[in-house]
């Protein structure tokens, strides 16, 4: 508990809010060995943020410098699928009726119109998740990374799509 306590109240100075934590499993598991019993107890906290690598970062340097055994996941899912899936399809179709219109201008020719699409492989997760807002101007810890500008994994859309030219 006081190792928990010890990452929460660093997450706390750092503007995190203790009451937007999820408590995802809470256990303590007694095994008798030959000389006394062992305690062994675990505690699944989950943080559900923004993509920022600083504070990824800033939570991995926060791991390292607790001793114990801390296991440490992080998971990326978007925060509007269905939003994100209808812009990736604007710019998809957008992208090949640009396509389209160079090849039609190759052969001296016009695109007509828009004759069939069919979007597929979304790439998208199911889940909706409620994000909790960090300032942007937290400053995490002192040290800098190269890998605190790294950006989120990338989600795509691919539509097939059939232009009459003329």
């Amino acid at each position: 508990m006081k190792q928990c306590d010890d990452f929460l109240k660093a997450l706390c100075e750092k503007g995190v809010k203790v009451e937007e934590l999820n408590l995802e499993s809470d256990s303590i598991d007694s095994y008798h060995g030959r000389e006394q019993g062992i305690k062994s107890t675990e505690r699944t906290i989950k943080v559900t943020i923004p993509f920022r690598m600083k504070f990824m970062n800033f939570i991995m340097n926060l791991i390292q410098e607790q001793s114990g055994d801390i296991d440490y996941q992080t998971e990326f899912c978007l925060s509007d699928p269905k939003k994100i899936h209808e812009e990736l399809l604007k710019e998809a179709i957008q992208d090949a009726k640009m396509k389209a219109d160079t090849i039609a201008k190759a052969l001296g020719l016009q695109v007509q119109e828009l004759k069939a699409a069919s979007p597929g492989g979304y790439g998208l997760k199911d889940k909706f998740v409620n994000y909790m807002a960090l300032s942007d101007d937290i400053y995490f810890f002192e040290k800098e990374y190269i890998s605190d500008n790294l950006r989120a994994s990338v989600t795509s859309e691919h539509v097939e799509t059939i232009w009459l030219i003329g």
